[in-house]
């Protein structure tokens, strides 16, 4: 009743599982009991270990599982408890799968299920599958709201696992009037995320969306990590098209775009922003070359306060983005760099090496200590074509200041050069850039 009504009382859920401890009422809880006890516990983010465990402990002994929305109340509870025990979840899964357990799983249900494996972080070859048909089977999907969609997509996006049939669909059914009408920004923000986490375009998604967030959506509802997650989304899968025909889809989109800055200029959101929304919007923002002096000063500004808090990626994200529309804040560069000076180990994937190095070639940044080492680190990993396309303007920026950059010169090695000089001359069909060219001409 509590949790059906949203009523937290910490202190009295805390007594209520003392003395259903004391009397050991624990083991002597129905399926359906046991479940909706976790739920409520879980629904109230109440923590109270001792008993949770004594439920847990005491629910597979039963001989009656309960019906299928009880296993999926225990899947979304032990998950939200961290009790992910893989071998349990397979025998539910088998239970479900099997008819074994009475009732049909309905959205609420098999949304609770997926979150559960989300949360857990457990692949299922056979479970995860097999909720994806059962959520498009026409008695269940006709039922999914805006909400569900963004429930469920997230969590498959969150394991990495979701078939395009299913994407369509959700797309689908996302853009049906009376199911968009009711979404939420936040809703529109976790669907949009998950269809750029898997690169997939659907023709009707991203116009739709955008002509909903600017017209219908209440922007003062807009959190940080909504706008930074639109504008990646929009950035990630419609980047050509912003930028690109104005007649058309991306007229629609500028005016998303425009729409999202005033709201994210607003104090409200600019005194929430934490280091992951800055470092998406950044790259965004770079991604799509929209520049916002006024929007950016605010961005770097408030990135230079809470530098520690940026990751690798984060770092990378950020400098990357900025580079792409030629903004430049010594201040935050510097804060950056100190960042890495102090741990070059931070940037531990290739992608936020090479990105990194390229930002500060464009920012002209002559650090000899920090560009050896980080040169050193990015010529021992097997790096890809367009990355090593990215190393050849850092070679130019090195030899043009060779004077200032002994050791970092004499870090590089001869078939490193080569081998970023080709894939450059590659790529540019043996056409050198104007940077290159540039660089050339003073060198000579």
């Amino acid at each position: 009743a509590l949790a059906m009504r949203r009523v937290r009382d910490v202190a009295l859920m805390t007594s209520l599982g003392d003395w259903a401890l004391q009397e050991g009422l624990a083991g002597a809880l129905n399926a359906q009991n046991m479940a909706n006890v976790l739920w409520a516990y879980s629904t109230l983010e109440v923590e109270h270990r001792p008993l949770v465990t004594a439920v847990a402990a005491a629910y597979p002994r039963l001989p009656d599982p309960g019906t299928a929305q009880t296993v999926s109340n225990m899947f979304l509870a032990y998950s939200r408890f961290g009790l992910c025990d893989a071998a349990l979840f397979e025998g539910w899964a088998r239970q479900l799968r099997s008819g074994a357990v009475p009732g049909e799983l309905t959205i609420p249900g098999l949304m609770m299920i997926v979150q559960a494996y989300a949360a857990c972080d457990i692949h299922d070859p056979e479970m995860l599958p097999w909720l994806q048909e059962r959520i498009l089977h026409p008695s269940v999907f006709s039922a999914v709201t805006g909400a569900d969609i963004a429930g469920i997509c997230s969590a498959f996006a969150t394991l990495g696992e979701l078939n395009d049939r299913l994407l369509t669909a959700m797309a689908d059914r996302a853009l049906e009037p009376h199911v968009l009408a009711a979404t939420s920004s936040s809703e529109v923000a976790s669907i949009l995320y998950s269809f750029a986490r898997f690169g997939h375009q659907h023709p009707g998604l991203l116009p739709t969306f955008a002509e909903h967030i600017e017209r219908r959506v209440d922007l003062g509802a807009i959190s940080a990590v909504d706008l930074a997650t639109i504008v990646w989304a929009y950035a990630t899968l419609g980047g050509e098209d912003v930028t690109g025909d104005m007649a058309g889809t991306g007229q629609i989109y500028q005016r998303l775009l425009r729409v999202l800055i005033r709201v994210a200029l607003q104090p409200r959101i600019l005194d929430t922003i934490n280091a992951w929304s800055i470092s998406n919007v950044a790259w965004g923002l770079g991604r799509l070359s929209i520049r916002d002096s006024r929007l950016l000063d605010e961005l770097a500004g408030r990135a230079v306060g809470m530098v520690d808090s940026f990751t690798a990626q984060g770092i990378a994200n950020t400098l990357w983005g900025l580079a792409q529309i030629q903004y430049h804040s010594p201040s935050l560069i510097e804060a950056f760099a100190a960042r890495i000076r102090a741990n070059t180990q931070l940037l531990d994937t290739s992608q936020a090496l090479v990105n990194t190095l390229w930002a500060l070639t464009v920012f002209d940044v002559v650090d000899d200590e920090l560009l050896a080492a980080l040169l050193q680190r990015a010529q021992a990993l097997p790096l890809k074509f367009e990355e090593l396309c990215q190393m050849h303007q850092l070679l130019l920026h090195v030899r043009l200041h060779a004077d200032r950059l002994p050791v970092t010169r004499q870090v590089v090695t001869p078939k490193f050069a080569t081998a970023a000089e080709e894939a450059f001359e590659r790529r540019n069909h043996g056409q050198g850039s104007a940077l290159q060219t540039s660089v050339a001409d003073m060198l000579r």
